[in-house]
């Protein structure tokens, strides 16, 4: 399933030193993948190339134009690369020469084609994906988030289901479901893609850390243009977008009730407002490290303590009463946030509450052991109990950051987060 081929393009390229024609193909698992089926010069093209490539003069990254043989439609390829090593996986031509892409361009549109003051909808696959439910059934037509300019709706396959068991049993990353936007934006269709695909990326963090798993998508496709179908196609695919498998679906997620929705409501303007200065794509990289299955407790709580840090010294920075020691950063966050802490400090089976530090800080001695590699000296039970008091207390961090005080009773699962010792489950 991983491999299987969500479609494929046949491409004449245009003035290239070393390849005339390739096959590239996008798979389930986001890939961008094919074959050179016709090298530039025949045989003493690709010997210039590995030439080439053997002396280090080649960089192997190519950019690349040319025609869709099935379409006529005009291709644009970037960051694509000849790799001999790794033959066509989707056909039996041993002796084809691997290809693989960054991205994949695709549109039969006029050069001078502009959208102006039409909405334009546009269809994202996805990876990792798992389309938000709730309690209450919700109508297909009602929008995950909604905006003046835009709304979002999310969709499931007819085997969603199966395909998130998929990513639980083998960890790999599989398109699992979609992301249509309708937006107000003039420009080309390069342009509205590219815009549409920058409104969707707070979506996916923000949803990421509910689902515990970052989506990502794949294939952007413009479907309508004031609710009809376009004269002309332009489809895009990727496989640059970071996707984190993070939990793979196994057991740090909320789901609950509205949640999802309402918290990407409250949070979206607040991410695309502050991201730079706050760093919230830093924090949430490691909060999905910290929930890779794979990982050693270890390395879990260097992860979670480092997303705890990066976002506590980003408030620090704009205060200059706080100290610079990472206790005072720590403590001032979670006053910042109004974020309680004695519990999970007591929750610490290595913390000592009588100590110097803050109760904020009670992870201090098994960060500081895994960080400057004593951990033989810590006793597993306190390494595994920070971890989970430290993971929920992250948690509750990025809660409080992105929804207003007065609107938390509104929330089920994230409004209720407490650690869990499940060391004997």
């Amino acid at each position: 399933m991983f491999t299987d081929a969500i479609d494929e393009r046949t491409i004449d390229i245009a003035e290239h030193d070393y390849f005339d024609t390739v096959r590239v193909v996008l798979t389930e698992d986001g890939r961008i993948t094919g074959a050179v089926t016709d090298t530039a010069g025949g045989e003493r093209g690709m010997e210039l190339f590995l030439q080439h490539r053997a002396d280090g003069t080649d960089l192997e990254m190519h950019d690349a134009t040319g025609t869709d043989q099935q379409t006529g439609g005009r291709i644009e390829i970037t960051d694509g690369f000849i790799t001999p090593n790794i033959p066509d996986q989707h056909h039996e031509q041993d002796d084809e020469i691997g290809f693989r892409a960054g991205t994949v361009t695709t549109t039969t549109a006029p050069d001078d084609e502009a959208i102006v003051g039409s909405p334009v909808t546009i269809r994202f696959d996805m990876l990792n994906f798992d389309p938000p439910s709730a309690y209450l059934p919700r109508s297909n037509d009602t929008p995950l988030l909604e905006r003046d300019r835009f709304e979002v709706y999310a969709a499931e396959l007819p085997d969603t289901e199966d395909r998130i068991g998929k990513i639980k049993e083998w960890h790999r990353q599989l398109r699992t479901g979609t992301l249509t936007i309708t937006q107000e934006v003039n420009g080309s269709p390069v342009h509205q893609v590219n815009h549409a695909a920058c409104t969707i990326e707070p979506i996916a963090w923000l949803l990421g850390f509910t689902q515990g798993t970052m989506p990502a998508p794949i294939r952007a496709t413009i479907t309508a243009i004031d609710g009809e179908e376009p004269a002309w196609q332009f489809e895009k695919w990727f496989s640059t977008w970071r996707a984190d498998i993070g939990s793979a679906f196994t057991g740090r997620n909320i789901v609950r009730a509205n949640d999802p929705f309402v918290f990407l409501d409250h949070g979206y303007d607040r991410f695309v407002g502050r991201v730079e200065e706050y760093k919230y794509r830093e924090c949430l990289s490691w909060y999905f490290d910290a929930l890779l299955q794979e990982r050693t407790v270890n390395a879990k709580t260097a992860s979670i303590a480092s997303a705890i840090e990066t976002l506590a010294r980003r408030y620090a920075a704009f205060d200059e009463d706080v100290e610079s020691d990472t206790d005072a950063v720590i403590a001032n966050l979670a006053d910042e946030l109004g974020v309680p802490v004695d519990d999970l400090a007591s929750f610490s089976t290595g913390f000592d509450e009588s100590t110097e530090w803050n109760n904020a800080y009670f992870y201090v001695g098994t960060r500081n052991a895994v960080v400057h590699n004593d951990r033989v000296n810590v006793p597993f039970d306190d390494l595994f109990t920070d971890f989970e008091a430290a993971l929920t207390m992250f948690r509750r961090l990025i809660f409080h950051e992105f929804t207003p005080p007065g609107e938390r009773d509104r929330y089920t699962e994230l409004n209720n987060l407490e650690p869990r010792d499940n060391r004997f489950e």
